[in-house]
């Protein structure tokens, strides 16, 4: 046998096989009668507190119920994780545990957070693990030297989470010569002791000789224990070239490529037809139309086309079967005022977002560091933008597993007012929102719609949870 559980009051007891099979009796076990049989191995068994029902689990997201007394197939209630423990609660529920799924804390001061670990799920032959859900800084090299110059910058820096500091650009120095490279190891050494990678950003010539010299000067600073390349240059670099850096940067472990297109004002359409020639040596891309469309929509106050261009991105490079994601960089064309809801929607956007040193420092960008790396919906999350409800709002809808976020960004300088409601939403209804800047909790119901503010450059990220008795979105009713 493999679990059991009985109640005393009621000598009511049961017990699972080995091969799934429930067993349950009243008064001796000699009277056992089989209730049916689970698709798996049952790990705990437990009558509920009325004597009615038996619930079982077994290292799975469901739990099994049958009827006590009564001949009738089991019910499955789906569970947000894995559960192995299963105890009946004296109200007539069921208390639950087991591996996975969100995590909801309460802090001294009231505030609910909840998050969601993840394990490590990253393909073996896909982007190094480092840099599945990372923010990566960028910095020039007047950039370096400021950071090099204050002592306690590159650990601030490090303390915001980030995963590498992408440097350059750089052009290759010819044979003999060091040039930068002298400039790179400094920087490395002090970036080792803070735990942060280097990416070095290369504006590669185009000559005769420059295929080699490329190579040469890769080799060279993958030798000072650099981190990879960023490669950012017109059509002249093709499949070929990018196969021979995969190829070289494939001898050192878990070294990444870079490919960031020039900024031109084409279609992503007009590009998707080159997305082939990219081959598959690219761990990231970074096309230079998405760019574009980022400065128009904040120039104008609409970022939906910024919004439905990315999702056409993903779309095609979903389509092409390459290890690629998208990376997303701060325009320097963003006026000063707005650097800060733009990187906020940077943060709320699928693939690596690159930002300014300085910018990841802000204390309110740090907040959203950290709620990013605690709810993988908005690392890993499918991706979902609402419909349009007014000039500068954007709604952008993030789910993965059993999580669903939903980020919403303000690039106007008035505050704007949407109306939630599940249908808004697209997901089932009705919620309570989770806000997760400041705890604060919201009805969101068809009937009665969370009337809610984003100020003027503001942003607001809500968790989306089940009304009481209902279903995470997307994984079905919560056994209570």
């Amino acid at each position: 046998m493999t679990a059991l559980a009985d109640h005393a009051e009621r000598r009511i007891g049961s017990a699972a096989l080995a091969d799934g099979t429930v067993l349950a009796w009243a008064g001796s076990p000699d009277d056992r009668v089989p209730l049916g049989q689970a698709p798996w191995q049952i790990t705990a068994l437990a009558v509920s507190a009325d004597g009615r029902r038996l619930a079982a689990v077994g290292g799975d997201s469901r739990m099994l119920v049958w009827g006590l007394g009564r001949s009738a197939p089991y019910e499955e209630v789906p569970l947000a994780f894995c559960a192995d423990h299963v105890f009946a609660h004296p109200d007539g529920g069921w208390v639950v545990s087991g591996t996975g799924g969100p995590v909801e804390l309460t802090t001294e001061d009231g505030r609910r957070h909840r998050i969601t670990p993840v394990p490590d799920d990253t393909p073996e032959d896909g982007p190094p693990a480092w840099l599945r859900d990372a923010v990566l800084a960028e910095a020039d090299r007047s950039g370096i030297a400021s950071l090099l110059a204050e002592p306690s910058a590159l650990a601030r820096l490090a303390a915001t989470g980030v995963g590498a500091l992408v440097v350059g650009p750089y052009t290759p120095p010819p044979p003999g010569r060091t040039g930068p490279m002298d400039e790179i190891a400094a920087l490395r050494a002090e970036t080792r002791r803070h735990g942060l990678r280097i990416v070095v950003d290369l504006h590669p010539p185009r000559g005769p000789q420059d295929d080699v010299l490329l190579l040469d000067c890769v080799r060279r600073w993958l030798d000072q224990d650099i981190d990879g390349v960023r490669i950012s240059a017109g059509p002249e670099i093709g499949a070929r070239h990018l196969d021979d850096l995969r190829h070289l940067l494939d001898g050192y472990e878990d070294r990444v490529l870079i490919r960031s297109g020039p900024p031109t004002a084409a279609g992503f359409r007009s590009e998707q037809g080159d997305l082939g020639a990219e081959s598959d040596a690219c761990d990231l891309l970074q096309p230079g139309s998405l760019t574009i469309a980022f400065v128009q929509g904040f120039g104008n106050g609409n970022l939906y086309t910024h919004a439905h261009r990315l999702r056409l991105a993903l779309e095609v490079l979903r389509s092409s079967g390459l290890r690629a994601g998208w990376a997303h960089t701060l325009p320097d064309a963003i006026r000063p005022a707005q650097r800060r809801s733009a990187a906020a929607v940077l943060l709320g956007l699928p693939g690596v977002p690159l930002l300014p040193p300085d910018l990841l420092g802000d204390p309110a960008i740090a907040t959203l560091l950290e709620l990013r790396r605690a709810h993988p919906a908005l690392s890993r999350g499918a991706f979902d933008v609402r419909p349009y409800t007014g000039l500068g709002l954007l709604a952008v809808v993030r789910t993965h597993g059993g999580e669903t976020v939903l980020c919403l960004t303000n690039s106007g300088a008035e505050p704007a007012t949407v109306d939630l409601t599940p249908g808004y939403l697209g997901v089932p209804g009705p919620l309570s929102l989770l806000d997760l800047l400041d705890g604060g909790t919201a009805d969101c119901a068809g009937t009665a719609p969370a009337r809610t503010v984003v100020d003027g450059g503001g942003v607001r990220w809500f968790l989306l949870l089940p009304a009481p008795g209902r279903a995470y979105p997307g994984t079905g009713p919560v056994a209570r």
